[in-house]
């Protein structure tokens, strides 16, 4: 904009206000981008004149590495919000590759100069960023009343309402700050890779989730996880389809094309709605300038959204997180390992993080990951590593993350689950998790944690609120849905909690850890064959060998019981275990109990004591071992658990 005075522009029926980057036609603001006012206030200023594209795009898109697919996007959605009156036809002439030039009739007058009294109230109402749509219908209709009514009315109308808006923006901000709800949802896509190689596809994987961080931390902004949109990546539904698939109102699909050196990324982002593209851009850099991408991209997404960043934000989403490409390469790469959810990837990933440490000590980012992927390898859930060693290991890669960047949302989130899991400290827990809400409210999966943590401390109701936001927050989260029986089952309602693992399995029947949740609900229930179609169909898709479905199968043979059957399982994997293959002792003490082997329960709990299961904390009620609560050693045991001091 020049240094003059802020104008209002009248031309062709519309009003465009520069002071707050708004377009009208009579009472109705026009919905427009940003970067769509910006193009129309320079050609309206220019007015008769041809304004060529090489300018436009220096003065609208200057320090931004785009092309001029963006220009023609903006031109093209700016023609439609002004092809609704007989006047406003071809207000916007294209000359050929020269650029477009303005050839309404333009009335300017200062702001200041134009504002009736009527007016200046409503553009009050609009600053304090109301948010309620029923309060904001209400403004409109009153606005289109009190031009036909008498000042005094108007005055008297206006002030009440001025009075509620500012009571209920009052009651927004004190509801936000408890709940924060999300007020845009968005899905970043894989982007599909052009060139169709094995490295091109983890460079796509990694770039997008790198952006999904990126876009996550922005208040007010709920980014669907990496998880939620990876089984999209091969997809050939329209963005649209898959964007009513993951519930979101606006769906980001980008395509990475390599040629030599050189990277081009094109982007569009879709209103889900309407199937319009309301942003798309172009991006061609050389390959090691991948910062470049990482400093165009969330800055030209959240301008599309019409987001108005604070200060804090806008440094925090400009700021780069390591100087170094080729450990930001390596880091892209660790993304797409870790995404791939197996105990060889997560290894690998954890190898490639290191990698990009060793290049840059200072990148917090890299070390977040390797704290989470420790977390992964040691959760009982998992048992790809020994807990003690996992979550030590992920504690001090944490700390480090923090010690250079103290708002790292993820990070805190991860430090919290490490201390419940390794310190067993559910209070230091609890602290880290609500810090991790507080930075990044829309973060579906700290809830989930949450959700486990107040299982913890039996809290069942709470936990069950708090899944059902986690659910709120990421509703196609398959690992959310897996999950969400929980709170009713350790409350002993296996009725519900079967109903509720069952909808998670019929929401994706491959869903291992939802089948496997189903069967254990079953077993307790005491309906053993149904927990044993559960055991097949695991085996039909995974084999056999794993040893947490191992124990599973165990554990329904002896319930049915099958004793020797069982038997032979529980001496195989602890014959695995002599061999010096990792079998966690949780899963031998709950086949030790279900074959009702006392002695060899609390060894196999002596040895989950000594390696600090994270399931132990969950002791007091764990169904697995009611039939033990008479036993003085089991009492014992109970009293011994509690924080430790850190290491």
């Amino acid at each position: 904009m020049s240094g003059r005075d802020e104008q209002i522009y009248d031309f062709g029926g519309f009003r465009l206000k520069t002071e707050d980057g708004t377009l009208w036609r009579g009472e109705d603001r026009i919905a427009v981008t940003q970067k769509s006012i910006e193009l129309l206030t320079l050609l309206v200023e220019n007015q008769g004149r041809v304004v060529t594209r090489n300018e436009i795009i220096e003065k609208i898109w200057a320090d931004t590495f785009v092309d001029e697919n963006n220009l023609s996007v903006t031109v093209s959605m700016l023609r439609k919000a002004l092809a609704n009156t007989p006047e406003s036809a071809n207000l916007i002439e294209t000359i050929p590759r020269k650029g477009y030039r303005f050839n309404g009739e333009v009335a300017a007058t200062p702001d200041a100069q134009r504002y009736s009294e009527h007016e200046f109230i409503r553009t009050v109402i609009e600053n304090t960023q109301i948010d309620d749509e029923v309060t904001t219908n209400a403004i409109a209709r009153l606005n289109r009343r009190t031009s036909r009514q008498t000042l005094y009315l108007a005055g008297v109308a206006v002030g009440i309402m001025l009075l509620a808006g500012i009571l209920g923006w009052s009651y927004l901000r004190k509801k936000d700050a408890l709940s924060s709800p999300s007020s845009r949802t968005l899905a970043v896509l894989p982007f599909r890779d052009l060139s169709a190689d094995e490295r091109g596809r983890q460079f796509s994987i990694g770039l997008a989730d790198s952006l999904i961080t990126k876009l996550a931390g922005i208040r007010g902004l709920s980014v669907r996880p990496m998880s939620a949109v990876l089984p999209f990546a091969a997809s050939q539904d329209s963005p649209q389809k898959i964007g009513e698939n993951l519930k979101v109102e606006t769906v980001l699909d980008g395509t990475i094309q390599r040629a030599e050196n050189r990277l081009r990324v094109s982007l569009q982002l879709i209103d889900t709605a309407s199937n319009q593209v309301i942003w798309a851009g172009s991006f061609e850099e050389q390959e090691q300038n991948l910062f470049k991408f990482q400093d165009a991209f969330p800055q030209n997404i959240t301008e599309a959204l019409r987001f108005k960043l604070s200060g804090e934000q806008q440094s925090e989403l400009a700021r780069r997180d390591t100087e170094n490409p080729e450990a930001y390469r390596l880091y892209l790469t660790a993304r797409y390992f870790f995404s791939q959810n197996r105990g060889d990837s997560i290894v690998k990933a954890v190898e490639l993080y290191e990698q990009a440490v060793k290049l840059d000590d200072r990148y917090a980012l890299a070390y977040t990951g390797i704290g989470e992927s420790y977390i992964m390898l040691g959760e009982s859930a998992f048992g790809a590593l020994p807990p003690a060693e996992a979550y030590q290991k992920a504690t001090v890669a944490v700390q480090k993350a923090l010690s250079i960047n103290p708002n790292l949302a993820e990070a805190y989130m991860i430090l919290g689950n490490a201390q419940i899991k390794h310190e067993w400290n559910i209070e230091a827990g609890d602290i880290a998790y609500r810090k991790t809400i507080a930075l990044s409210p829309n973060f579906a999966r700290v809830h989930l944690l949450l959700a486990w943590n107040l299982i913890r401390q039996s809290r069942f109701e709470e936990a069950e609120i708090e899944m059902r936001r986690a659910a709120e927050l990421n509703p196609t989260s398959l690992e959310i849905a897996a999950e969400s029986g929980y709170p009713a089952f350790f409350a002993g309602d296996y009725n519900k909690a079967i109903l509720l693992f069952g909808q998670a399995v019929e929401f994706d029947k491959n869903l291992i850890s939802a089948r496997l949740s189903l069967c254990r609900a079953l077993q307790h229930a005491g309906r053993y064959g149904e927990a044993w179609a559960e055991v097949e169909a695991v085996e039909k898709n995974v084999g056999r060998g794993i040893p947490l479905i191992e124990m599973v199968r165990g554990r329904t043979l002896a319930l049915q019981g099958k004793t020797t059957a069982a038997q032979e399982i529980y001496e195989t994997l602890v014959s695995r275990r002599q061999k010096g293959e990792y079998i966690s002792p949780l899963y031998l003490a709950i086949l030790s109990a279900d074959l009702n082997n006392r002695e060899a329960v609390f060894g196999w709990l002596a040895e989950c004591y000594a390696e600090r299961n994270d399931y132990l904390l969950q002791l007091s009620y764990a169904p697995e071992f009611i039939r033990l609560h008479d036993d003085p050693r089991y009492q014992d045991l109970l009293a011994k658990i509690k924080p430790f001091p850190p290491d």
